[in-house]
């Protein structure tokens, strides 16, 4: 299979860029469209990326994990920019990121499989986040799930 790259523009003053990938279709890159967005679209008009994306309304990290260990690293399912989770104490856990923030500015949503969590502290490079039960007594939780939204 050769190798095309086409790049054109339309009324709108769009600048196309097209190309045959390496499965079936053509891709599609508009930049911007109308709403100052990049646009990218196979043949059917479905989007199609690959790779980490960057982009303000994107979870810059997030993390499935495991709480119910000793004090120490946990078992992390399944995550995005975490680099690991600790447990330091009874239903206490810091979420550390590969690729830190900006600032502290980040915005935390949590959920665990006990009755109550909350977040400790958040910064640019973790957040402290606990579980507890329905007297807020901290407890471990087996499942944590957490996700971040910041600015890199």
């Amino acid at each position: 299979m050769s190798s095309e790259v086409k790049l054109s523009g339309d009324a709108a003053g769009r600048i196309i860029l097209q190309g045959n990938d390496t499965i079936t279709t053509d891709q599609t890159f508009t930049f911007p469209d109308t709403g100052g967005e990049v646009l990218i679209s196979d043949s059917n008009g479905d989007a199609s990326l690959t790779g980490a994306i960057d982009a303000k309304n994107t979870a810059g990290a997030w993390v499935n994990f495991a709480g119910n260990g000793s004090i120490g690293a946990q078992n992390i399912r399944t995550s995005y920019n975490v680099s690991g989770v600790e447990k330091t104490g009874t239903g206490r856990y810091t979420i550390s990121f590969t690729r830190a923030f900006s600032d502290n500015d980040v915005c935390v949503a949590l959920v665990s499989n006990q009755n109550a969590a909350w977040i400790d502290n958040v910064g640019a490079s973790s957040v402290s986040i606990s579980t507890a039960d329905s007297n807020f007594t901290r407890v471990d939780a087996s499942l944590v799930n957490v996700i971040v939204y910041g600015n890199y």
